[in-house]
């Protein structure tokens, strides 16, 4: 659920936790890879959306073209999926377009704090940092918001954002720790070979 009180450690949870305990005894840092664009259609949030449509408190989560009307044969509801896969629905921005929408924010930072403060205060039971997939895909002042939220969970956390074009500003504006350089490296090697 949305709510983060009501969230369980599982079994592949508690392995994981495990897995950073004994990393950090060997010096090792965890970093994980987050995915705050966009969900799969089983996540909690767009399994609601699908079955209640406009009446989903998760309505405003997504980015939803139309809702079915069930007066129809046709489904209509329609919705903005990751690169036009319908199997990855796309989070919503807040209604200026400069901030990612309230809900699935909340839910993010919650998450955050639970991977780096897994019993609310003691960062080195946690993991070290976050790579960000397609980083340049939410707004910038989400990610300045996430980063420094991360940096209160753990002022020694890094953070990396997946840009494949230029990623000065949005690491400098997000205050993200790095970019792949996928623009400055990966994309020069690859028309080099």
């Amino acid at each position: 659920t949305a709510n983060s009180s009501t969230w369980k450690w599982t079994a592949a949870d508690k392995l994981f936790l495990k897995l950073i305990k004994e990393a950090h005894a060997r010096d090792i840092r965890i970093i994980i890879d987050g995915v705050f664009n966009h969900t799969g259609r089983d996540f909690f949030a767009f399994k609601d959306l699908r079955k209640n449509q406009a009446r989903s408190r998760y309505k405003d989560w997504y980015v939803v073209d139309s809702f079915d009307d069930p007066a129809t044969k046709r489904n209509e509801f329609s919705y903005k999926g990751w690169w036009g896969h319908d199997t990855l629905p796309v989070f919503a921005a807040s209604a200026d377009g400069k901030d990612m929408f309230a809900g699935p924010k909340e839910y993010i930072m919650q998450a955050t704090k639970r991977w780096m403060l897994p019993d609310g205060k003691d960062p080195s039971l946690g993991i070290d940092g976050w790579r960000l997939d397609v980083a340049d895909e939410r707004p910038p002042k989400f990610w300045a918001d996430w980063n420094a939220f991360v940096r209160k969970c753990n002022p020694e956390a890094y953070t990396t954002a997946e840009i494949w074009k230029d990623a000065t500003e949005l690491v400098k504006d997000g205050g993200f720790s790095a970019s792949m350089n996928y623009n400055a490296f990966a994309i020069p090697v690859k028309g080099y070979l």
